[in-house]
């Protein structure tokens, strides 16, 4: 019976001692249906937060890649355009995809974009750009007006998707946009490419505000290119809208399907 007692005193402690499932550091995994999910430093965006995060599988590959958006971040936006936040990404990203970080930008009246017979429009929404440069290098892109830009050094043949092409939309501190030949006439979300002195610098899906307030769930993939700048890593082929369906149901726009190059 002594037995027994100090047995049912060592599990009880046991499980004292054990730490909650909730508490994990920004460099710890989160486990979920089989994944480890790491996340980075949350930034304030708006009246809310964003959270870019991964999920990685027992393989060590990389099946989702994602920036978490509170519905705070969806009230109360200005009325003019500005540059949100850069997102960090967690060190596993950045060791096993191609990607550095996220630039989220706000387009609050919405803009033009160009297509293969004139330019269509996309109504306010949020520019969610994947970078695969460091964002030192970005904030060296100059205005289109500087005699040093290079937007329109292109990227060799076949490392951009083929059935994109180069837009006239150059920023600084961006660099140039590519779109793909539907244009973007009624689209509530689309991907947008860019390029900057002769390389594919960042991927873009584009989510207009009510898109995102719906809470529709969308999945689609996006072209590739013929040829890859960096190899032995991890290129996303679709791009994915949806919100959480429990806790916080916090908006996502990730990156999945990934395949090694």
């Amino acid at each position: 019976m002594k037995k027994l007692f100090y047995l049912l005193l060592f599990f009880l402690s046991s499980m004292v001692l054990l730490p909650s499932c909730d508490l994990f550091d920004d460099d710890d995994p989160e486990p979920n249906d089989g994944l480890q999910i790491y996340r980075g430093a949350t930034v304030d965006i708006g009246n809310g937060k964003a959270t870019a995060w991964i999920s990685v599988n027992n393989e060590d590959e990389p099946v989702e890649l994602g920036l978490e958006l509170t519905n705070g971040a969806l009230q109360d936006l200005p009325h003019t355009n500005f540059s949100v936040a850069s997102v960090p990404l967690p060190d596993q990203a950045k060791e096993l995809t191609p990607f550095d970080h996220i630039q989220i930008d706000w387009a609050s009246q919405g803009h033009g974009m160009p297509g293969p017979t004139g330019p269509s429009f996309i109504d306010p929404h949020y520019d969610i750009r994947f970078f695969m440069t460091s964002l030192q290098e970005r904030m060296t892109i100059p205005a289109p007006t500087d005699p040093s830009a290079k937007f329109d050094v292109l990227p060799p043949t076949g490392y951009m998707p083929a059935d994109y092409f180069p837009g006239g939309s150059r920023l600084p501190g961006i660099g140039r946009h590519w779109a793909d030949g539907l244009g973007f006439l009624g689209m509530t979300n689309a991907m947008v490419l860019g390029s900057y002195n002769g390389k594919f610098t960042f991927v873009s899906p584009i989510v207009t505000i009510t898109e995102l307030q719906s809470r529709n769930k969308t999945s689609t993939t996006f072209s590739q290119p013929q040829y890859f700048q960096e190899s032995n890593t991890y290129y996303p082929t679709k791009y994915n809208i949806y919100a959480d369906e429990t806790g916080e149901q916090n908006h996502q726009v990730t990156l999945s399907d990934f395949v090694l190059r």
